[in-house]
């Protein structure tokens, strides 16, 4: 009994979180790497490899790379 209530406080925790992220990304516009790669129309990969050499900047956020919406505007001189 004592094993499934921890997986089940887990389990709430992490998708409390995965909401909480999703929250601030609509509220901020701040793409993943595939909605990065839609908005720009590039391969997942391409942003990837942007991203570790230093071309696109990025944040990690909980396990996963964000990027702001206005810095790739800025970034990339999008109207």
């Amino acid at each position: 009994m004592e094993i499934l209530l921890f997986k089940v406080k887990n389990f709430i925790k992490h998708y409390k979180m995965n909401r909480l992220d999703n929250s601030l990304d609509l509220a901020h516009e701040v793409f993943d790497i595939k909605g990065t790669s839609a908005y720009l129309q590039l391969k997942e990969k391409t942003v990837y490899n942007l991203v570790k050499s230093g071309k696109l900047p990025a944040l990690k956020i909980g396990g996963q790379w964000r990027f702001s919406k206005e810095s790739l505007i800025n970034l990339f001189h999008i109207k």
